[in-house]
């Protein structure tokens, strides 16, 4: 994999834990925070902390190839994608 397909990923990574951090921030400013949300949140963030160990292992382990990077790239989408959804139900009020 090379060194900027690492840093996206790195990148991505690392802006999905700011954003996390962010949501649970306003919605506790609003008032909204439930026990159910941090719950959610802390889930996500053990995740995206899971991602990022398993891309520092394989960086470290130069065992990057095919099966290690479909996984992370697989993995990091969902997690995107599951964040992205959870903010969009909690900006309409479905949550």
């Amino acid at each position: 994999m090379s060194e900027s397909k690492k840093m996206e990923i790195k990148e991505r990574l690392a802006l999905l834990s700011s954003a996390i951090d962010e949501k649970v921030k306003q919605l506790g400013e609003r008032g909204e925070l439930t026990s159910r949300h941090e719950a959610y949140a802390g889930d996500l963030q053990e995740r995206q902390a899971e991602l990022r160990a398993k891309l520092q292992k394989a960086v470290h382990d130069h065992d990057f190839w095919q099966a290690a990077k479909s996984e992370l790239e697989l993995d990091s989408s969902a997690l995107v994608s599951e964040f992205r959804s959870w903010t969009e139900e909690l900006d309409t009020g479905k949550v």
